[in-house]
């Protein structure tokens, strides 16, 4: 079997899985299995958290098969340089995860505390380029995650979170409205949510933050005075234009809200966007979640 078919055959694989995956049954069975299981544990009260966030998600969720993302026909057909392709685990929150073809316009760079081996496409990246003051595993991480631009010399670079696993080929994902986009990123649209709002209060409900915190960083959004539904992307995925000096901007910008407020660096994404004067419309985003992009496979975290 030939590279491209090889290729091919996996992009066809992955939208399969993509189409079962997102399926009105799996979902409904997947939920019923959890429940049985925190019904056993008599979680009574993690029962009624989950039961709320779930009927939300399900009345939101869009399970249609139309919407599988593919950008074959969008992208920059020529590249100058090779796009950086890079992840970050540290702490052992994932495990690394190797690309399952190679994009021979990219090179893979990971940032990690764990040991890769030989054979990798991964390289490891010297960790001591991130700053001492980034002590914990999250801030090295976002760190990382955020300023590809004093990392890299790159015109293009793609960040991904430690628990996607590349199918294909995340070149396609430099597409031309990246460099025509007044911010020179490219995002997912966040799968069932458009709102910042919403989701603070909803990451509040499963328990990923707390209460005071949901007011906190509710109070920054209201005395900012965001709009509601501005927009909202999912940041595990990341496309960047490294010659945009708004990128580079909003980056500083994100970095800084992370570091003063809630270690939750998706509430301040488009927060950022807002108040550093552009508009939802100003992000090149590709469609619903990583969950439809038939380049990626979204596996667990190991730490949960």
């Amino acid at each position: 079997m030939g590279d491209k078919e090889y290729y091919e055959n996996l992009l066809y694989l992955n939208s399969e899985r993509i189409k079962v995956s997102t399926g009105k049954e799996r979902f409904v069975g997947v939920k019923v299995l959890k429940y049985l299981s925190l019904i056993k544990r008599l979680r009574f009260v993690r029962i009624f958290k989950e039961l709320n966030h779930d009927i939300y998600a399900f009345i939101k969720k869009d399970v249609s098969n139309n919407h599988i993302i593919d950008f074959s026909q969008n992208a920059v057909s020529v590249f100058q340089q090779k796009v950086v392709v890079y992840t970050s685990i540290f702490g052992g929150y994932d495990k690394i995860l190797e690309p399952l073809c190679v994009d021979e316009n990219c090179e893979y760079y990971i940032f990690t505390d764990q040991n890769v081996p030989e054979t990798s496409i991964w390289k490891k990246v010297d960790a001591s380029l991130i700053p001492d003051y980034c002590d914990t595993p999250a801030k090295k991480n976002r760190y990382v995650k955020m300023f590809p631009h004093k990392l890299f010399d790159c015109l293009y670079s793609i960040y991904i979170d430690g628990n996607l696993q590349l199918v294909g080929h995340p070149s396609q994902l430099i597409q031309k409205k990246l460099n025509e986009c007044k911010t020179g990123i490219g995002m997912h649209l966040a799968p069932r949510e458009n709102c910042i709002y919403e989701e603070a209060k909803n990451v509040c409900h499963v328990g990923k933050i707390s209460k005071s915190e949901k007011k906190q960083v509710l109070t920054l959004y209201k005395k900012s005075k965001m709009p509601r539904h501005f927009g909202m992307c999912e940041c595990n995925v990341i496309v960047r234009n490294h010659n945009n000096v708004n990128m580079k901007q909003i980056m500083e910008k994100w970095w800084k809200y992370y570091l003063e407020g809630v270690k939750r660096d998706q509430l301040y994404f488009t927060y950022t966007v807002y108040t550093s004067g552009f508009k939802f419309t100003d992000i090149n985003t590709f469609g619903a979640s990583v969950n439809n992009n038939i380049h990626f496979l979204r596996t667990e975290h190991a730490k949960r």
